[in-house]
């Protein structure tokens, strides 16, 4: 009986069948049983077109052949592994195994843009290429603006593809978008291609200037340079004075920023601000124009110069209550900046402007002094009376107006009621020495000029006149002063008078204000032979009223008595006394001859005049001689 029983043939492989790929090694096993016997195993397969068949011999029922291949061939191709087994009366099985070599290459995605470096409102062109070693089926773009996400789905076939997508950029400057393309192959490989796409920031700085205005002015010398700026990506700010950087901030929080200055010298200022955000975009502002022009010592209704523009300042004004003001009545120009701290003064009775200092306001104004208490005031320019240039407006309530063409120092005095004809006697009368009780209203006797005073040194200013008690004036002040005009006066008919006054002084010194003395004392003489006691002198200062001074007794010589008197800074000053009840006996040959003293040394007029006899002395005289009258009639009868 024949044997016609097949053999049963069992493979396995050393990898998934999923997970094969090129140039792996498959380990293919065959287990192989027969009911009688088995004689040889046969492996065929074929990878480039070329069948290969390995032949192995086997014997008895059951047996094991495997072989060992490399995978040659591409993903995608397909090998058929087949294991034939005969036995020995030559029945045979094939056992077929088909490999599908595996794809697990990604697509090539290769990207670019018509703009790397948008911004705002450009068009995007995105592009891609795409190939694949078995094929495409899709591809995606994705990419996010403003929070907005946007997906670009395409259906691809073939092994290569171009797609593109055109996009507008919606977002600010220094945002950042991710474009990206997705590729996937028919083996559901996929490849993903990202490009960072940064907004380019081209917006500069937006600057406001806010103060000072254009061609403003500022009283003080110290500036606040306020601005606005609008940037979300502020880096820094920067302050430029006159063309040049002057300082930087780089801590810029908020849109309302500001820089200052301070101290600044009279100057006209050219400023504007620079501002930088991240992306090295500069903004700069327009150019404005500032002047120093010093004058915070005034109130009132002086003209406000930060709301003015300073080349062309109509009726401008400047006031000092309670004592005066100017108002210049025709438009000044002072856009270079002025010094009125400095070249300008306004107190009781008195303006001063420097009209060479600050030629600017050398023209036609009109002048206030407030509170005066003549009856009918004259104006004086430089002490002396005025007429060519002054012109008197109105007097009224204790108040002058006068209009003047030109500056210098300004006050008033009362009119004198004596005529033309004894004005000009007294104008060329030679002076009158202590006692003489002449009509002089004010003389100015001595003046001393300070370029500069030092702090913390003490200043003494010596003075020999003879028509001054004042001997000396010495002080101290806190701070360096520039400018310093000293005037002593002597006054006879002072507004304010005092009982038992030896003589009036005024003391006047411009540019140096009472805060800026640490202490000031007045030194001065009292001739013996006017009468007043020793023990019974002192100086006095009017502040509102008179006030007695601390004063102190230095020494005397053959002439004088010598004083000292502390003060708190400098004005109208009266010397007095108490004066003896009765002169003590006739004085020695020559003792108190103003005529002989004056030829010796210097001497000093005493502002108020020694009392003339009165009309009850002239009556007692009077009776006197005609008593020695009658007592002369009787002897000459009893002669007879």
């Amino acid at each position: 009986m024949s044997d016609t029983i097949l053999p049963v043939v069992n493979t396995s492989l050393n990898k998934s069948l999923t997970n094969i790929l090129e140039n792996d090694i498959i380990n293919i096993s065959a287990n192989i049983t027969d009911n009688l016997g088995l004689s040889f195993c046969q492996f065929i397969y074929n990878q480039t077109g070329i069948v290969n068949i390995t032949n192995v011999s086997i014997s008895g029922t059951s047996a094991q052949c495997s072989n060992a291949t490399l995978i040659t061939v591409a993903a995608g191709n397909v090998i058929n592994f087949t294991i034939r087994a005969n036995d020995t009366s030559n029945n045979f099985r094939t056992n077929d195994t088909i490999i599908t070599v595996a794809d697990v290459t990604t697509p090539v995605v290769n990207t670019t843009f018509n703009i790397t470096s948008p911004v705002i409102n450009d068009v995007i062109n995105f592009s891609g290429n795409i190939t694949d070693n078995i094929g495409l089926i899709s591809e995606n773009i994705t990419y996010n603006i403003s929070g907005v996400l946007t997906k670009i789905n395409f259906t691809l076939t073939g092994t290569t593809a171009s797609i593109h997508n055109i996009t507008e950029i919606t977002t600010d400057g220094g945002s950042v978008i991710n474009f990206t393309m997705y590729a996937t192959d028919t083996s559901n490989n996929v490849k993903q291609n990202s490009t960072l796409i940064t907004v380019a920031d081209r917006t500069f700085p937006i600057i406001n200037l806010s103060s000072p205005a254009n061609i403003s002015g500022d009283k003080d010398g110290n500036i606040t340079f306020i601005y606005n700026v609008t940037e979300n990506n502020l880096a820094n700010c920067s302050l430029i004075i006159n063309s040049k950087l002057n300082q930087t901030n780089s801590s810029v929080n908020g849109t309302r920023q500001n820089f200052t200055l301070s101290n600044l010298p009279v100057l006209r200022y050219n400023w504007s601000i620079n501002c930088t955000d991240t992306a090295n975009n500069i903004g700069k502002s327009e150019e404005r124009k500032v002047a120093v022009i010093l004058s915070e010592g005034f109130n009132g209704t002086t003209t406000d110069i930060t709301a003015v523009d300073t080349r062309n300042i109509s009726n401008y004004i400047i006031e000092l209550l309670p004592y005066g003001k100017i108002n210049f009545t025709r438009p000044v120009n002072l856009s270079k900046g002025v010094n009125l701290n400095k070249h300008s003064n306004i107190s009781f009775n008195r303006i001063r402007l420097n009209g060479t200092a600050i030629p600017e306001l050398n023209v036609t104004a009109i002048i206030y002094l407030y509170d005066l208490t003549f009856t009918s005031p004259r104006i004086l320019r430089d002490d002396a009376v005025c007429t060519d240039i002054c012109t008197k407006l109105a007097y009224s309530g204790g108040n002058l107006t006068f209009n003047v063409t030109q500056f210098s120092v300004y006050s008033a005095e009362e009119t004198p009621t004596t005529t033309a004809t004894e004005e000009a006697k007294a104008e060329t009368k030679e002076k009158d020495t202590a006692g003489s009780g002449r009509e002089v209203i004010e003389e100015i006797i001595y003046t001393h000029f300070f370029r500069l005073i030092e702090s913390d040194k003490t200043i003494t200013i010596p003075i020999n006149k003879k028509s001054l008690a004042i001997t000396q004036i010495t002080f101290e002040v806190n701070k360096n002063l520039e400018d310093v005009d000293f005037y002593v006066s002597t006054l006879q008919k002072p507004v304010f008078t005092i009982s038992n006054a030896y003589q009036y002084v005024e003391i006047k010194a411009d540019n140096l204000r009472k805060e800026d003395i640490v202490f000031s004392a007045v030194y001065f003489r009292v001739r013996k032979d006017s009468g007043f006691i020793k023990d019974t002198v002192s100086l006095n200062k009017y502040d509102g009223k008179w006030i007695k001074l601390p004063t102190r007794f230095v020494e005397e010589d053959s002439n004088y008595y010598y004083y000292e008197g502390e003060t708190p800074g400098f004005s109208l000053f009266a010397i007095t006394g108490e004066k003896a009840a009765m002169p003590q006996g006739p004085q020695k040959s020559g003792a108190g001859k103003i005529t002989e003293f004056e030829e010796a040394e210097e001497e000093i007029p005493i502002a108020i005049a020694q009392k003339p006899l009165t009309q009850e002395l002239f009556i007692v005289l009077l009776v006197v001689l005609m008593m020695l009258d009658i007592l002369l009639l009787k002897i000459k009868k009893v002669i007879k």
